[in-house]
């Protein structure tokens, strides 16, 4: 019996009633696609970096997680990859480039040219 009075009482006024009804479903609309762009966009984001910085597979020395420090590199880092490279088989990429001395050094003049930090070279 509630229902039904309050049912009768949206109808009351159907311009307002209609008013509402529309804001409320751009609203909801604009929030769904707000979300979906959002997540739309992290997932971009993570497929890139992955795609061009990183890798599903990544060597780190141990304590790393704990430093960040980029300058821990690993000793024949380069010749560790190329070996073990060389016994996956099918169709596989991996850039070669990665662990390079030149590489990290050129990174690290990146860091300290955005940041302005002050990290040694390799």
């Amino acid at each position: 019996m509630l229902l039904a009075i309050a049912w009768k009482n949206i109808w009351r006024n159907k311009t307002r009633s209609a008013i509402i009804i529309a804001a409320i479903s751009l609203g909801l609309l604009g929030g769904l696609l707000a979300s979906g762009v959002s997540f739309g966009m992290g997932d971009q984001m993570i497929a890139e970096a992955k795609g061009t910085h990183l890798s599903d597979i990544q060597i780190h020395q141990k304590n790393f997680r704990e430093s960040q420090n980029i300058a821990d590199t690993i000793p024949q880092a380069a010749e560790k990859v190329e070996t073990a490279m060389a016994k996956i088989q099918g169709p596989v990429f991996h850039r070669s480039d990665i662990g390079s001395l030149s590489l990290l050094n050129e990174r690290i003049k990146h860091i300290n040219q955005v940041a302005g930090r002050g990290f040694k070279l390799l």
